[in-house]
């Protein structure tokens, strides 16, 4: 069996935090530093105002 080859990567900004990180795609736009952060985990902390 083959492996599939590794998606291919670009740098990109961090959104939340300015650091540069290898981005998979235009849709990867958070650094995994970031997403660790409890308050990305929690959906709550993301609701829009407006519900």
């Amino acid at each position: 069996m083959v492996a599939a080859p590794a998606e291919p990567t670009t740098t990109r900004e961090c959104l939340a935090c300015g650091a540069a990180f290898a981005s998979v795609g235009t849709h990867h736009r958070i650094c995994d530093a970031c997403k660790d952060v409890g308050a990305w985990a929690d959906p709550a902390s993301h609701a829009p105002l407006y519900w």
